[in-house]
């Protein structure tokens, strides 16, 4: 399962594939064969009654912990007053557990109001040395793996044609990390399939995009979008074989032109599949961009294996994991000032070999 979720994923390929090239369409032209917006997860889910982590919507709570800002102290000497403040201060403080506590107590004794909104989420969102290791398995959880968790959310009750008639499991899965790459770096990340097979985990028989799927154009609001499918097959342990997917992937600004990125499959091997990736810039208190916090939705139902909450959580750590490693190290090949941070779409090339 781990497998299914690096497909959001992908690290910095050295072939010299050429670029696949889009073709442009009107936003009325989305559809099955591009991107079926009926199949977009709703904008707000409610948490499930049961289930590990708390229940919150974690885009909102991310969000909000994002922008939120504190005035200083009288006489205070140093600047911890926001998520950017503490994030640069651990980072300077050269990262891992021990500096993470340092600040956090720091925190607790300047800004203990900064503090109980940190508190559910800081130590697991600022601790990455387990996801830097070189043997970093995304099947184990770790309190270092620089991925937070909430309680799933649910479809259970929907009353929308693509959703209500799931056969069974109806959780999406959320988590959050903070990424120290610019959009382009992630779309970048992302969006080069050529290293997918190479990736920790990774089991694929094949994976590319369809050929002439690849879109863009403008929405109603003239905001921009594209649009891909992404055919991939991937084995799955003893004693089941393979399973294949059509992922359709959609790039667009929402209604608070912020980039969300959609994702679904109607293939046959599942009963249902669907996510959404959410970005929120994260500055200092100076307003110095210090990296992005990305919050992942992420639901499926692969039909005929028993796949359980673990086996989603896996393969939403590996995928979300794979994502920040891959967009960094395009970031620091980048070498140069953040480009797009917020407030636009950022500018990216698609590279695979094309799937007939």
């Amino acid at each position: 399962m781990i497998a299914l979720a690096t497909l959001f994923a992908a690290s910095v390929a050295v072939s010299e594939t050429p670029a696949v090239l889009p073709r442009t369409i009107e936003w009325a032209e989305l559809g099955p064969a591009t991107f079926d917006r009926a199949y977009l997860l709703p904008e707000e889910l409610e948490p499930a009654d049961e289930g590990e982590g708390l229940p919150v919507d974690l885009a909102r709570a991310m969000r909000r912990l994002a922008l939120e800002r504190y005035a200083s102290k009288p006489g205070a000497t140093e600047t911890l007053n926001c998520l950017g403040d503490v994030v640069r201060a651990v980072r300077a403080a050269g990262g891992g557990a021990q500096a993470c506590e340092r600040v956090l107590a720091r925190v607790r004794e300047v800004q203990p109001g900064l503090a109980k909104e940190l508190e559910p989420w800081a130590s697991e969102l600022l601790c990455d040395t387990a996801l830097r290791a070189p043997k970093w398995n995304p099947d184990r959880d770790s309190p270092c793996d620089g991925l937070v968790f909430a309680r799933p959310l649910t479809l259970g009750g929907r009353k929308e044609a693509a959703w209500k008639k799931r056969d069974r499991d109806d959780l999406v899965q959320q988590a959050a990390t903070l990424i120290y790459a610019d959009l382009e770096a992630i779309k970048a990340a992302e969006n080069d399939y050529r290293s997918y097979p190479s990736r920790p985990g990774a089991s694929y028989e094949r994976i590319g995009p369809i050929a002439d799927t690849y879109v863009q154009g403008k929405d109603p609001d003239g905001g921009p979008f594209s649009a891909l499918r992404i055919l991939f097959e991937t084995d799955l342990p003893f004693p089941f074989s393979s399973f294949t997917c059509d992922l359709h992937v959609l790039n667009r600004v929402d209604d608070r032109g912020r980039l969300v990125c959609d994702v679904y499959s109607v293939s046959k091997d599942f009963n249902w599949l669907a996510g959404r990736d959410h970005f929120f810039p994260v500055r200092a208190s100076d307003g110095a961009w210090v990296a992005t916090l990305v919050v992942r939705w992420y639901g499926f139902d692969l039909r005929g294996v028993p796949d359980d909450d673990d086996a989603r959580r896996g393969a939403l750590r590996s995928s979300l994991g794979g994502l920040r490693l891959g967009a960094e190290e395009a970031f620091g090949a980048h070498g140069g000032p953040p480009r797009t941070v917020e407030g636009g779409f950022p500018s990216f090339q698609v590279f695979g070999t094309p799937v007939f």
